[in-house]
């Protein structure tokens, strides 16, 4: 798997304090006070908790509230993108990007997604995950975690195995519903 190990300004900083919470408390912080630290969503801190994972700086313990892990440097290089649990990184990564897909959908207030009718027809994450697994993996391995986006080919159209792609985030930008002006 292609990792990039070149961390974010965020992913910095997100490190940095997750490092001094540790230190002070004994424990992690949670992902929300991670985000009230720094002012975002607990999906977004979620995902620089990815990419430091990947960059093999933490590890993480699911299941758990306060489940991360700073690994000693010796065994970054040796261990990059450890997740500490039988579940796995990639796993992990497809059920985050399942859980978002299903939230998205849900919200009818969301004139992006739910507000419009838009659905995800995948029951389970075991379906998403034996539908999108395999070519995601392909997708990481050719473009790295970070430029591997789920994309719906017709922007009007459901989310499901025949709607869906790994896009790059350029791909991904390119692929937008014509609005109209307000």
């Amino acid at each position: 798997m292609k990792n990039n190990t070149k961390l974010t300004k965020r992913e910095s900083d997100i490190y940095a304090y997750v490092a001094g919470y540790i230190q002070d408390n004994n424990y992690s912080p949670t992902r929300l006070e991670i985000a009230e630290k720094f002012g975002i969503s607990p999906q977004a801190i979620q995902k620089h908790i990815v990419g430091l994972c990947y960059a093999g700086m933490i590890g993480i313990y699911p299941g758990k509230k306060r489940n991360i892990e700073l690994l000693p440097s010796q065994k970054r290089t040796s261990q990059k993108g450890l997740l500490l649990s039988k579940l796995g990184h990639r796993k992990m990564k497809m059920l985050a990007i399942f859980k978002n897909i299903k939230t998205r959908c849900s919200r009818l207030e969301d004139k992006n997604y739910g507000g419009r009718g838009i659905k995800c027809l995948w029951k389970s994450f075991d379906d998403f995950n034996e539908d999108m697994g395999r070519s995601y993996d392909n997708h990481v391995n050719r473009f790295g975690v970070r430029d591997t986006t789920i994309d719906r080919v017709n922007v009007n159209g459901n989310y499901s195995k025949y709607n869906c792609r790994w896009a790059t985030r350029k791909v991904q930008a390119n692929n937008k519903r014509k609005r109209k002006n307000s």
